[in-house]
């Protein structure tokens, strides 16, 4: 029933940080607790309220994440087809008549109506 020295010190490091962590979360708490005290009356939340469930939170602000990512890909993909539209709109358009000399055709020859009658 023995452990080796290296065994021995790996689980003192795994538990110095196991209960560093746990002193960080119980440091959190108490100053959670501690505004919530120094909080006007209408503020204060009753303690079975005050505590957040760490999990649920993580996985909101994940999802919270990935929905402004998915956003912002959106936006990114919207600005390039503009861009791309212009870049397009300009070379057939503006480029043309900016060159001195230059033949500018409209896009569409226009309809005449030769019917009289109507």
């Amino acid at each position: 029933g023995s452990i080796s020295k290296e065994e021995a010190e790996r689980r003192a490091a795994v538990q110095a940080a196991t209960q560093a962590k746990l002193d960080a979360v119980r440091a959190q708490l108490d100053e959670i607790i501690a505004k919530n005290t120094a909080a006007d009356d209408l503020e204060t939340l009753p303690e079975e309220e005050l505590i957040i469930d760490q999990k649920l939170s993580e996985e909101l602000n994940a999802q919270a994440a990935a929905e402004a990512e998915e956003v912002k890909r959106e936006r990114r993909r919207a600005n390039l087809k503009s861009s791309l539209l212009w870049e397009r709109m300009k070379a057939e358009l503006v480029d043309p008549m900016q060159r001195s000399g230059a033949v500018v055709e409209p896009l569409a020859v226009p309809q005449v109506d030769t019917d009289v009658d109507a």
